[in-house]
C-alpha cells in the first residue's frame, strides 16, 4: 500500500479532478456516450447485471 496518502492525493487528485470535469462536459455535450450494455457500473445502477 502507498504509505503517504496525502502525497498520493496531492499528485493524483488534481489530474483526476480535471479528467472528471472534462469527461462530464464531453458527455453533456454529447461528444461521446457510454453504452450501458457494456458498462458494468451503469448496468448495476440500472438494476441489471
Amino acid at each position: 500500500m502507498y504509505r503517504p496518502p496525502r502525497r498520493l492525493l496531492l499528485s493524483v487528485g488534481p489530474v483526476a479532478a480535471v479528467f472528471v470535469i472534462w469527461d462530464a462536459i464531453a458527455i453533456a455535450g454529447q461528444v461521446w456516450t457510454f453504452n450501458p450494455r457494456l458498462s458494468a457500473i451503469l448496468a448495476t445502477l440500472r438494476g441489471r447485471r
